[in-house]
């Protein structure tokens, strides 16, 4: 009656015929694939491609912010029509929706108009696209861009990444606030917060940091942080080849993976070869 062959004992079971159902210890659930919208379906003129985000950054910004001051006139539509046909609660609900969208379009016209304004801002931008680009290429990936979320979300840091660095009368708070990005699974969330922790990093060491942390992730599964880790890697190796390649000065680029009794409790170890132009193991 509820759908479900069977309830088994830490197990599960499938209906193979009208007479014969087989248990299951390991049961499969097929995540349904989530398309974001394409540049294109929204009108932008140019892909949001990590090649053209490193060589034409603001151009291509600039057509998304376009694309995103445009949708303003599907949420007109949507308002008259709930108007005419008297559904006021509804239309309460999309005018609520609509205050929080445009504090997000202004965010990042914030962070695409700092990005437009400070060179060097712009220059780590353009590396971080440059660094992503090659980190997928490496990891055998399809995509070569960013989906529309995941660009949205990053130049909504553009200005936290900015304020760390930033004299006091040139902030303005952004980092009083913690921001939340949620997809579903498989959705690109993870592509979205390398890219800014690449982003980060990069700029600290333009603007004279020469070591400490940038960021930390934590996860509550060992696979996952494992998973996460090899993602992780091949960002921060890129980047520490463009950093390298750039002249910024500092320690390297490096990674410190932490899995309770599974690691030792320092970050580096002195017998390791190359291990005196990191930074001295802390206990």
């Amino acid at each position: 009656e509820d759908g479900v062959a069977g309830y088994g004992v830490t197990c599960a079971v499938e209906k193979v015929s009208e007479h014969l159902f087989r248990t299951n210890s390991m049961p499969v659930f097929a995540q349904a694939r989530v398309d974001a919208p394409s540049p294109k379906e929204v009108g932008m003129p140019l892909p949001a491609s990590f090649q053209l985000l490193k060589e034409r950054p603001i151009e291509v910004l600039d057509g998304f912010l376009t694309a995103l001051k445009n949708y303003r006139n599907i949420w007109d539509s949507v308002e008259a029509d709930l108007g005419k046909a008297g559904m006021t609660a509804e239309l309460d609900a999309v005018r609520l929706d609509r205050q929080d969208y445009e504090c997000e379009v202004s965010l990042i016209e914030d962070g695409i108009n700092l990005l437009r304004s400070h060179d060097g801002l712009r220059r780590c931008f353009s590396l971080m696209n440059e660094a992503m680009k090659l980190a997928i290429e490496l990891q055998g990936k399809s995509f070569d861009g960013w989906h529309l979320f995941q660009l949205g979300f990053i130049l909504t840091q553009v200005r936290t990444v900015y304020e760390r660095h930033a004299l006091a009368h040139e902030r303005k708070g952004a980092a009083d606030t913690a921001d939340v990005l949620w997809f579903s699974t498989g959705g690109g969330k993870t592509e979205a917060y390398l890219g800014i922790i690449a982003f980060g990093m990069l700029y600290a060491r333009l603007k004279g940091r020469l070591y400490g942390t940038t960021a930390w992730m934590r996860f509550p599964l060992r696979m996952l942080s494992a998973q996460q880790f090899q993602r992780l890697s091949y960002v921060v190796a890129q980047a520490e080849i463009l950093r390298v390649r750039e002249g910024f000065k500092g320690h390297p680029f490096t990674v410190g993976y932490y899995t309770g009794s599974g690691t030792p409790s320092r970050i580096s170890r002195s017998d390791t070869k190359g291990a005196d132009i990191f930074l001295p193991g802390i206990d």
